[in-house]
Order: structure tokens, then sequence, then C-alpha cells
């Protein structure tokens, strides 16, 4: 089935940057100031046999990133370009704001990390960087903020080698139904977050990328979510096992988790890829 991809005019994205760029700017004058990442931060990855938490899997995705070039899409204020620094990669990272991008060349500074990383301050709809110049393209929680998806599938594409991927861990909101059940919940949200379902990943975005690129994707958590009302970890981490297995049996529960990791994997070869391939691998 074909889907009808909105036209969007380039001034409507541009005003939608600078709202982003204006809200996070804020936010990080405020709230943000570089700190040293303590070894477990890359080191716990290698120890995980059995991933309940769509950003660890994400980082599982990655695979062996030692000299690998990834860019870091979307980095906020770089916490994740060290830990991929720290594991051996060569890290590009870019966000849209400035303020952000201040406190990441810090972050990289005091743990170490400088000749590893690069930080600049730009658009995800227009990436400046050489065509097939990175082997991995990772974002935690960054396409949902995009209201312009279609915007962005052919920078990815050529900027990421034959054989390359991207992958991003994203909020997911399938079920408007369980998000109304979400802000019952007596548990304090502040006011954008009452609306954040909106902007949400939805199983309908996936299309979005199919053209060019081959598609993969994990749901992750269901019962899990109570950790908002439960936080004592043991029972948090049998929850998140739990869920494997009833996100693994029961497919018609994938819809009501709480987030989805994609994979994008640029074919060695041009092809159209459209076949879906959101099942989830045996023996994860």
């Amino acid at each position: 089935m074909w889907r009808v991809i909105p036209v969007h005019s380039k001034s409507d994205r541009k005003q939608e940057e600078q709202q982003e760029k204006q809200r996070h700017d804020d936010y990080y004058k405020k709230e943000s100031q570089p700190r040293i990442l303590a070894p477990v931060h890359w080191e716990k990855f290698d120890s995980i046999d059995r991933h309940i938490h769509g950003y660890t899997y994400s980082v599982k995705c990655l695979g062996n990133i030692k000299d690998k070039r990834v860019l870091d899409l979307g980095c906020g204020t770089g916490w994740f370009s060290v830990i991929l620094a720290k594991r051996g990669a060569l890290v590009d990272a870019i966000d849209i704001s400035s303020e952000a991008i201040n406190i990441a060349a810090a972050m990289a500074k005091i743990n170490e990390v400088v000749e590893r990383t690069s930080f600049r301050a730009g658009s995800v709809y227009e990436l400046d960087y050489p065509e097939n110049y990175f082997d991995l393209v990772i974002g935690q929680a960054i396409l949902h903020h995009l209201r312009h998806k279609d915007k962005v599938v052919m920078p990815l594409y050529r900027i990421i080698k034959p054989g390359g991927r991207a992958v991003f861990c994203e909020p997911f909101g399938e079920s408007r139904t369980l998000e109304r059940i979400r802000l019952a919940v007596p548990v304090p949200v502040d006011e954008e977050d009452k609306t954040h379902w909106d902007e949400q990943f939805k199983y309908r975005d996936l299309d979005t990328f199919r053209a060019l690129f081959k598609v993969r994707y994990r749901e992750f958590q269901l019962l899990s979510r109570l950790d908002r009302l439960i936080s004592y970890g043991p029972f948090v981490n049998f929850l998140g096992h739990l869920d494997l297995a009833l996100l693994r049996y029961f497919p018609f529960l994938r819809r009501y988790a709480r987030s989805i990791v994609v994979e994008l994997v640029k074919p060695k070869a041009k092809s159209t890829c459209s076949t879906r391939l959101g099942q989830i691998p045996t023996g994860l």
C-alpha cells in the first residue's frame, strides 16, 4: 500500500527548527552542566545478556564500533557521544541547540575524548557531511521530535556507507487509550508531557524510511512501564524480563509498548526496500 507523504515547505521546517532551538537553548542554559562519566556508563553493555530496555539494545545493535565512524544525531549535551568514543568510535555529533553543543564540547574535554569527537550545531534536515561517510548513525529520542520525517530520509541515506546502518531508540505511542491511562496515573507530569503522545513514534512512521532502507524494529517495555509508580529495582527488572516474553509471544501487545528501536539498513547495492521486517530475531 502506498502512503501519501505530506508536502512541507522549507519555511515550515525552519519555523520548526527555530522553535526547537529556542526551547532547548533555554533549557540547557538553566539545567545542564558538563560532568565526568564513570566507566560503568560505557562498560555495562558488555555484561548484559538480555536487553530489557531499548537504550541498551540500540547500543547492542551497533556491534563492535572500535574505529568506526559514527554520527550521534541529536546529541544534546554529548553524554552519549562520550560513551561512543569511550567504546572506541570516531564520533561526529550534531544538535540544533548551540547551547547543548557548547556543553557537549566541554563534556568531551573533561572526559578526555576530544581527539575522538567532533561537535557542531546544525539541522538534521541538512546533514553537511561527505557522501558515504558514516559506518553508523545513532540517535536517542530524536526522530519523534521531527515533524517532517520524510525530509530526513535522503540526507541520512546520502551520508551512510553502503551496508551501513542507522539505529534509533524512540518513545513509542501507538495507543492513545494507554496514553490517557498514563496521564491519569498519580505521578507528576509537566505540561509538555501532556501533549507528548502526538509526537511519539508510530508504526506509520516506519513507512517513511522504507523507500530507501531495509527497516527492522523491536518494541520494549510493557509492564515495566510501571517503574513510574514502583522504583524497586529487582521488581522492575523482573517485569522487564517478563515483557520480553510477552512481546515475543503475543504480538498484539506490541502496540502498547513504551519504546521502539528502529534499525535502518542501507543496501550495499541500490534497491527499493519496502518489505516489512519487523519481526523479533530468534534468540534475542
